[in-house]
């Protein structure tokens, strides 16, 4: 099974061998000088990414718990660059590329970040035609990026890509058939992964999630994940459609249009000015047997409680 994760320190070893040998595999560097110059900042991942505000993310073949794949965001000279975007040759035409760059994007989106700039090889034809898909330009004019000689330098503007995104969590939360993903997992990994990139930390998480801010919270909310099943007239159930003013799609109303509001809720926040944190609850099993709610229960969760709402967070 192919799971995306966040890279962890204990990695760090098994990227750096695999992003050097796909390196070594796919670019024409001769000059040893130019490859280790473009290859340092796999010396230290930790420091060199996500110490400065970066991601590193890594398809992982849990089986044989091998790396199969990776992509990155950098920052440079305060300029956001994709790096390290390399899916092993024997695993390719799984989608683990597609998938670690929907992940990445939706990574960058919740941070903010308007521009974000690519170096690619000349030689890595399939490369520029998936880069040129997702909406990429070739950049002549060089805000002071080094790049090699028989490489080109990419430009991608993510305001113009937001733009087009209306209802981009919605949209993402009804595409998961959580009807028949009785484990919970696809949609419970993407609620969590976008309020860690808000600041948040996963408290408790089975089929249930638990995400939290702050010291003390004093004010929780809760969704569950779970929809009803849909009549078969449904033409288009996983995705969302509007029509005269209205948006239908299964569990906009239940209810995953709660949650996508409480996500983007939650992202406007400056949370460094709250006196007090927040909790997030996340359930599954709502509409039939309530199997979420009891393992809460269960779990003996302290629940926060707020009495004066105004005077604990204004």
């Amino acid at each position: 099974m192919i799971e995306i994760v966040e890279f962890k320190k204990n990695m760090q070893k098994d990227i750096e061998n695999f992003v050097i040998n796909n390196m070594e595999k796919e670019l024409d560097v001769e000059d040893n000088e130019v490859f280790l110059k473009i290859s340092k900042d796999l010396n230290d991942i930790e420091e060199n990414y996500i110490q400065n505000g970066g991601i590193f993310l890594v398809a992982l073949n849990t089986e044989y718990n091998e790396v199969v794949g990776t992509i990155a965001m950098k920052f440079e000279n305060e300029i956001a660059m994709l790096k390290r975007f390399y899916v092993a040759e024997n695993y390719r035409k799984m989608k683990i590329g597609y998938m670690l760059y929907s992940k990445l994007e939706q990574e960058i989106e919740i941070k903010n970040i308007k521009e974000l700039y690519l170096i690619s090889g000349k030689e890595l034809d399939c490369a520029h035609k998936f880069y040129e898909r997702n909406g990429w330009k070739i950049q002549e004019k060089n805000p002071g990026i080094y790049v090699r000689d028989g490489a080109l330098l990419y430009k991608k503007s993510m305001e113009v890509q937001n733009m087009n995104k209306e209802y981009k969590v919605l949209k993402d939360l009804v595409g998961f058939n959580t009807i028949k993903d009785k484990e919970n997992k696809e949609i419970i990994n993407y609620i969590e992964n976008y309020l860690k990139c808000l600041g948040f930390k996963t408290e408790y998480k089975s089929k249930v999630l638990i995400m939290s801010i702050g010291m003390n919270p004093k004010l929780g909310f809760l969704g569950h994940t779970d929809t009803v099943e849909y009549i078969s007239e449904f033409e288009n159930p996983f995705e969302v459609v509007e029509k005269n003013g209205y948006l239908y799609g299964l569990g906009v109303c239940d209810m995953k249009g709660g949650i996508a509001a409480m996500l983007d809720a939650v992202k406007q926040i400056d949370f460094s000015k709250l006196k007090f944190g927040l909790k997030l609850y996340f359930t599954y099993d709502e509409e039939i047997g309530f199997s979420g709610i009891y393992e809460l229960l269960e779990k003996k969760e302290v629940y926060p409680r707020v009495y004066d709402f105004w005077g604990a967070y204004k």
